[in-house]
């Protein structure tokens, strides 16, 4: 019959309950070992703990302080010298667990691998000749599994937004390799433009002056007719080239807005995104179309 509250905790609780020696020999388990460890209770007593958990055995303590055990003479405020045992590993899993810290390691149960976590504390007994260690184990199996298949999401995930940072950023470099060749190339064109009208101007200021120096008789008004009908005529085959090389230089100036655009940051970018008026009379449709055409 259950007549005191530890009893139903210890019967009830998820996790195991361990009372331990100095030397680390386990006096006593709660019933949760047969569902942590498989053992049933009576086979796991006398065994050492680092029998049930061997990865204690290769526990090598950093500088720690030895904490005084629990139900010794600091609770009345006497300076008196901390006692420790000789199991060092049992020593400093109870200064962890003085300073709010968990030991975490896995075991070996039927070939599968269990992670469990364990709270050690240090009690001396009220005559305060024997220490004795107290070890609560939880089995974290299914969070240590979520947190490795997290870790294992965000390494993927951090591989793919590099490969892709990557992939994006060789695809602006050939970009604005193309941007740059176009630029100059029909700056080019541009420089042709202008060479041929100055040639073609030269050209006609001669036909008109061989063709007055031909005819000497006309009279001033059909000197000056004729003049205005040349100036015309000039006019018209200049405008030829002139349409053309406006909207060449229009081209230009929207490959140098986008070439400026590629030299900026991403930060940048995106607080002076592009509008049709800023690509130098250009509208949406032909930046839609430029941009399509370098494949972006």
């Amino acid at each position: 019959m259950i007549t005191d509250i530890s009893d139903i905790i210890l019967i009830t609780a998820d996790f195991v309950l361990l009372t331990m020696d100095d030397q680390g020999t386990i006096l006593n388990a709660t019933p949760a070992v047969r569902v942590i460890f498989e053992k049933d209770e009576g086979l796991i007593e006398g065994l050492n703990f680092s029998e049930l958990i061997p990865a204690v055995k290769n526990i090598k303590p950093t500088a720690f302080v030895p904490v005084y055990p629990r139900g010794g003479l600091d609770l009345f405020g006497f300076d008196h010298e901390t006692p420790c045992s000789k199991c060092e590993y049992l020593e400093y899993l109870a200064f962890l667990q003085s300073e709010s810290k968990v030991f975490e390691t896995t075991v070996t149960v039927d070939r599968k691998t269990k992670w469990i976590d364990i709270s050690v504390s240090k009690i001396q007994d009220e005559d305060e000749e024997n220490l004795y260690f107290t070890a609560i184990i939880n089995e974290i199996t299914k969070r240590k599994e979520t947190e490795q298949e997290i870790t294992s999401l965000n390494e993927g995930l951090e591989k793919r937004v590099k490969e892709r940072t990557a992939e994006l950023t060789r695809k602006s470099e050939q970009i604005k390799k193309v941007i740059k060749s176009c630029s100059q190339e029909l700056a080019h064109v541009n420089n042709n433009y202008q060479g041929m009208k100055e040639k073609q101007m030269a050209l006609m200021e001669q036909i008109e002056a061989s063709v007055l120096a031909e005819v000497p008789r006309l009279t001033e008004e059909q000197k000056k007719l004729f003049k205005k009908t040349f100036s015309d005529h000039l006019i018209k085959s200049m405008e030829l080239y002139s349409e053309d090389q406006i909207s060449d230089q229009k081209f230009m100036l929207t490959l140098k807005n986008l070439n400026e655009l590629f030299e900026k940051e991403p930060a940048e970018i995106r607080e002076d995104n592009l509008t049709p008026g800023q690509m130098s009379g250009a509208d949406q449709q032909d930046v839609d179309d430029l941009l399509a055409s370098l494949g972006m």
